[in-house]
């Protein structure tokens, strides 16, 4: 949960407006991306209560020069967005480096753009998706973000058609992007064992079975183990088939540190569904849609 509640802090910077170049001043080309996710999170404790629950659209109109799309996404906690694995494949456990170094700049590194009124619908009525503005972050990030959660009245569904729109601003026009909610993660097995009722053991050297419900609908499942070993992060990621199980290779269990050495494991499980948008003044947009279950486990 850590990891959650980094991203989480980290998505709180956002963009003031400014005119819109299509390069900075030194002449760098300038790329610009919009990210809308839709976020319910359960965590499980495996002592069998009532799990803690929490649903939240955010949404991100990212722009800075091409060569900073790295530190973008380090300060942004995007990196989990553009996963570059094969389906059904793992990484290798390894450390976390942290890309987040940079010499303070003239001007701002990455802007979060201001695109205007935003508004969801899923079949009861326009909810205001609003607009969060932050002090500068080391002068490196400014702007606004757009975020809103169950206290306004927007709540997971899942199934339901989720509508957002804009009315667009001077820097980027109007767009809707539409997504169904994906169904939840439900029946979930780590080797065997129930997270809501108890942790779950992953033994070094042995495949990693783990089941779920498969909804048939061909979404994609993501798998994130992250521990810390002697002081330092350390993180492996698979990316599955949503058809209901998947097993990490025992040769890439074997390679996990001494569990002598390990704590804070945590699993993170999440079902992604996405769809990509267009507007005018973004290089690029998507909407996308995660059910997480996070918890414990142990080596």
């Amino acid at each position: 949960m850590k990891m959650v509640a980094l991203a989480g802090a980290l998505i709180l910077f956002s963009c003031s407006s400014v005119d819109e170049p299509s390069e900075t001043d030194s002449g760098e080309p300038l790329v610009s991306r919009g990210i809308i996710t839709a976020s319910f999170h359960r965590y499980l404790d495996g002592s069998g209560r009532e799990p803690a629950e929490q649903f939240r659209i955010t949404g991100l109109f990212v722009r800075h020069a091409a060569e900073a799309h790295e530190t973008a996404a380090s300060l942004l906690g995007m990196q989990g967005l553009d996963v570059d694995l094969p389906l059904d494949a793992c990484s290798a456990p390894a450390p976390v480096l942290d890309d987040r170094r940079w010499s303070p700049p003239r001007r701002s590194i990455v802007e979060l753009l201001d695109i205007g009124d935003m508004s969801v619908n899923f079949g009861s009525g326009n909810k205001t998706v609003a607009t969060r503005t932050f002090p500068d972050l080391l002068r490196v990030i400014v702007g606004v973000i757009y975020s809103t959660d169950e206290s306004h009245g927007v709540v997971f569904r899942p199934g339901r058609t989720y509508d957002l729109r804009t009315l667009g601003s001077d820097e980027i026009g109007p767009f809707e992007v539409a997504l169904d909610a994906p169904e939840d993660l439900v029946d979930l097995r780590i080797a065997g064992t129930l997270p809501f009722e108890d942790t779950p053991v992953i033994s070094r050297g042995s495949g990693l079975e783990i089941d779920w419900d498969a909804d048939g609908f061909g979404d994609e499942v993501l798998a994130t183990l992250g521990f810390t070993s002697l002081g330092a992060p350390w993180s492996m990621t698979c990316r599955m088939r949503d058809d209901g199980e998947f097993t990490v290779p025992a040769s890439l269990t074997a390679a996990l540190p001494d569990p002598l050495t390990c704590s804070d494991a945590e699993l993170s499980l999440s079902r992604v569904r996405q769809v990509a948008f267009r507007a005018a003044g973004l290089s690029s947009g998507a909407l996308r849609f995660e059910v997480t279950s996070d918890f414990n486990v142990t080596f």
